[in-house]
């Protein structure tokens, strides 16, 4: 009978203590945290932003899509250069691996943006809504790159 009242104790604790943040419109999944971080206003409403922080994450957002369109818009004409020196035979291993550093830099441009947007926005946050954020980030896994890339997959070659 003790060994029961002690579990349902320590149950209730836990749950108690996880409603908080239930309550508070915390996400409990994946795809909820990436909901949430991908759009501007649901993560200024999940995070309290007051009206100035919204204006600075607005100019931070704007910077980052500035920096990361013209990256999107290169990138199919570099998996497209990609794939032509792959196919063309015989293949010159210098020109396969100019277009796959030109394609990975690519990337690695779109991510060091991600990341000075990161950087810039968490800077702007208060303590509070920093460890909401960096759980955030933590749930949505968003380093994990198979998952979550800012400039997205090469597109599939069309077949002629």
């Amino acid at each position: 009978m003790r060994k029961s009242l002690t579990a349902f104790a320590a149950a209730a604790a836990l749950v108690l203590t996880a409603l908080p943040s239930l309550a508070a419109g915390a996400p409990t999944t994946r795809g909820g945290a990436i909901k949430i971080l991908t759009n501007p206003r649901l993560l200024a409403h999940y995070l309290e932003l007051s009206a100035d922080q919204v204006t600075q994450q607005k100019a931070l957002l704007t910077a980052l899509q500035n920096t990361v369109r013209p990256l999107r818009e290169a990138r199919p004409a570099l998996c497209a250069t990609a794939e032509s020196a792959i196919e063309t035979a015989p293949a010159d291993a210098a020109t396969v691996g100019d277009a796959f550093i030109a394609l990975y830099d690519n990337k690695q441009a779109a991510k060091d943006a991600a990341h000075t947007f990161d950087t810039d926005f968490s800077a702007i946050l208060t303590a509070e809504q920093l460890t909401k954020y960096n759980a955030l980030k933590q749930l949505a896994a968003i380093e994990d790159d198979t998952y979550f890339s800012i400039v997205g997959p090469c597109p599939k070659p069309q077949n002629n």
